[in-house]
């Protein structure tokens, strides 16, 4: 688990947790495939995942977003975590 600074976010709100873990979200702005997610905990961002896809109107789109494999579909859904912040570019 990493804690970074914040840094320039999008944020989107969580729609719905699959089963499978992968999460759907939206958002006002479009971001890059592979770009990193994620979640505040106690005012830090705590890295969760990466944005698999992004879909639906340019204005409001959809992501996806995939797990790190650390990181548990039932981590976020105890937490209550209705947003998640998806860094304005890809990094690695």
């Amino acid at each position: 688990m990493i804690f970074l600074p914040r840094q320039k976010w999008y944020k989107f709100s969580i729609h719905k947790i699959a089963h499978d873990g992968l999460i759907v979200a939206r958002g006002t702005n479009l971001p890059s495939i592979g770009a990193p997610v994620f979640i505040e905990v106690e005012k830090k961002y705590l890295k969760i995942g990466k944005v698999a896809d992004a879909f639906g109107p340019v204005e409001k789109p959809y992501i996806t977003v995939r797990l790190n494999s650390e990181i548990k579909k039932s981590d976020i859904e105890f937490k209550k975590i209705k947003d998640i912040y998806v860094a304005a570019t890809k990094t690695e």
